[in-house]
């Protein structure tokens, strides 16, 4: 009887690795990287809450609605005293919230948690919490974790979680201005990689590019890495991106463009009543540039945004 739980964990656990590179991207898995093998959660309602959840996150890119069925997945796993659904969807809790862009409340739920019965998900939880560090230009706290996670031998490293150690890496050094070591980061490419790490590569691009003053080539990364955040439904990071690639221009002094992209993140931000995204300022610099090239229509388009009284603080 002991075996046979020891295995299950281990099995449920290979498959929380499956779901984790794209979670801890704060992504989802959509198609080919939702993992294949059967469930080891023998509750059918648990299952149900997990799949339903997973499916909030990935295909319609819906964080709210996730955190929500997570929860709910949570409790269900405390009752049925199951350890590997407790930390599967704790997890979910987690990345649903660093998606939503509650950083604290992801960090404490990883933190105080504490339902991690494998290496793997030990793991997958440290390089979570880089993640979010990282998103915070937290740089110390998330290399720390990173460390951490790098030192966890007892299992195989995935490939993809490989690349996702590597481009982490690289992008804290790109933080730092460290280009000789956030260069060799982008080794191999971008073609091949799944979605989720495909904009972290094309993240890291626009940050070198950014640092080596090549303001149109950065935007053109950002840009990319907005088209593979889109791929996975990830919705903020793709709004945050096309900002990113906005303000490139505007400094190169391409106004026009950069109005335009500006608008774009901030009409994203505001249908999506996203409240941790800047949709008010991105709107307000498209009107201040749209101005500069005197693009009217643009101007007003922005103005009857802010005016819907829609766009989150």
């Amino acid at each position: 009887m002991m075996s046979r739980k020891i295995n299950t964990l281990g099995h449920a656990a290979a498959r929380l690795m499956a779901l984790a590179v794209c979670m801890v991207l704060l992504t989802g898995c959509a198609g080919n990287a939702q993992p294949k093998a059967e469930p080891v959660v023998g509750d059918r309602t648990y299952r149900q809450l997990r799949d339903s959840a997973r499916s909030s996150l990935s295909e319609q890119g819906d964080a709210s609605l996730a955190l929500a069925l997570y929860t709910q997945a949570l409790q269900r796993a405390q009752t049925i005293l199951n350890e590997f659904a407790m930390a599967e969807a704790s997890f979910g809790r987690a990345a649903s919230l660093a998606r939503l862009r509650r950083y604290t409340e992801a960090l404490d739920a990883l933190e105080t948690r504490g339902f991690v019965p494998t290496p793997v998900q030990k793991r997958s939880k440290l390089l979570l919490m880089a993640r979010i560090y990282l998103e915070q230009e937290q740089a110390e706290e998330a290399t720390a974790k990173l460390d951490e996670a790098v030192a966890i031998t007892a299992t195989p490293t995935p490939p993809a979680t490989a690349t996702l150690i590597r481009l982490t890496r690289g992008q804290l050094a790109a933080m730092a201005g460290d280009l000789d070591t956030a260069k060799p980061a982008l080794v191999g490419g971008a073609s091949g990689l799944p979605a989720a790490l495909r904009a972290q590569h094309y993240r890291l691009a626009g940050m070198i590019d950014r640092l080596e003053n090549n303001a149109a080539e950065a935007s053109e990364s950002y840009l990319a890495q907005a088209d593979a955040a889109r791929a996975h439904a990830n919705w903020p990071a793709a709004a945050e991106a096309t900002a990113r690639a906005a303000e490139a221009l505007a400094t190169s002094g391409d106004f026009a463009r950069a109005a335009g992209l500006y608008f774009q993140a901030g009409r994203s931000a505001t249908l999506q009543k996203h409240a941790k995204l800047p949709a008010k300022q991105w709107l307000n610099a498209a009107i201040q540039l749209g101005q500069q090239s005197n693009n009217q229509s643009l101007i007003r388009a922005a103005q009857q945004l802010l005016e819907s009284q829609r766009v989150t603080e």
